[in-house]
């Protein structure tokens, strides 16, 4: 009888060595209120695109644009709100022209890729890099390469997630065809990576969410949605590393899924953070970990109840940036293990 009492405290220590990592990781899985905030009335307008938050500015287009319409449909603002530039992405003799994405760079210029529809019925895949300072662009036809999503590099250069399609558009196979081009800060396509025969699916296909290229200043990242895919290159277009999650991604407490992730954000500490759309009343910020593949939910609390996460726009340093209540943009402090 006198072992019980030892036994019973042997017992409460191990269950309390065991808590403490779980403690240590639920507190870890936080993120703050809102450490500034700004807002943006012009990038909010109705037929613009969600902006995106790059490499200091804050880019928003319009999406779809006719050959009637001839405003400006590319915006781009610095992190104190203000406008640094417009301009007007047009190809000549088109009837209709469609903005897939865009992307800032350091020194302010913006890529764009989208297509156009032409007076004869073709369509023209193209890629943009634009001074909107001088409201000019230099514009790269890449049919039969179709853009999706767009990024800057560490250096500079243009990474393009895209893909092909069949003749003619239609559901017969395409010839392989890598699913990157790099285009160098000249303009010229420097090379091209990612077979499309030595992957499953298509990369860039926009079902299940918006495909992504991220940056940071070691790597390039991209985001694939229809395929439940992170793969990551080095700046020279080596693949580092790949991961694929379940459709259903189990977490924390067995009721939390990281069902329907839309949108990443990568951080200079290359922490990756995905957003999902499910719901004001339940929490939408994952935090990738790349060990297990599973998307594991931060706790939004402190985040929500100062203005809500309305979505995920991208990362400034190690700061998620989301957009909040009305026509502006927070600042959030994610406090998660580096990887």
């Amino acid at each position: 009888m006198s072992g019980i009492p030892r036994t019973t405290s042997w017992m409460r220590w191990i269950l309390l060595l065991l808590a403490l990592p779980i403690a240590l990781k639920t507190a870890a899985q936080q993120v703050s209120a809102p450490i500034r905030q700004i807002a943006y009335e012009e990038a909010f307008q109705p037929g613009n695109s969600i902006p995106k938050w790059e490499q200091g500015f804050l880019v928003s287009w319009k999406q779809d644009i006719s050959s009637s319409d001839t405003a400006d449909n590319l915006f781009l603002h610095d992190r104190d709100g203000a406008a640094v530039g417009k301009a007007r992405i047009w190809v000549e003799g088109a009837s209709f022209l469609r903005i897939e994405d865009a992307a800032a760079r350091k020194d302010g210029r913006v890529a764009v890729v989208g297509w156009a529809v032409t007076n004869s019925g073709t369509l023209a895949a193209f890629v943009a890099d634009v001074s909107v300072a001088q409201r000019s662009a230099q514009i790269i036809q890449t049919s039969p390469f179709e853009g999706r999503a767009v990024g800057f590099g560490p250096d500079g250069t243009i990474w393009v997630l895209g893909f092909e399609l069949g003749p003619g558009r239609s559901r017969e196979p395409a010839p392989d065809h890598y699913m990157v081009q790099h285009f160098g800060t000249d303009d010229v396509l420097e090379d091209q990576h990612l077979l499309r025969s030595n992957f499953d699916c298509e990369l860039a296909r926009d079902i299940n969410g918006v495909p992504r290229v991220a940056a940071s200043d070691d790597r390039i990242g991209l985001f694939a949605p229809f395929c439940r895919m992170w793969v990551e290159l080095s700046p020279t277009g080596e693949v580092l590393n790949q991961w694929k999650w379940a459709p259903l991604s189990p977490v924390r407490n067995g009721n939390e899924t990281a069902e329907g992730i839309r949108w990443v954000a990568l951080t200079s500490t290359n922490e990756l953070y995905g957003w999902s759309n499910r719901g004001r009343s339940q929490r939408n910020l994952f935090r990738f970990d790349r060990k297990t593949s599973v998307w594991v939910p931060l706790e939004t609390a402190a985040a929500q109840s100062a203005g809500a996460l309305l979505a995920l726009l991208g990362s400034d340093g190690d700061a998620l940036v989301s957009r909040i209540v009305g026509k502006k943009v927070g600042w959030f402090k994610p406090a998660a293990n580096s990887q």
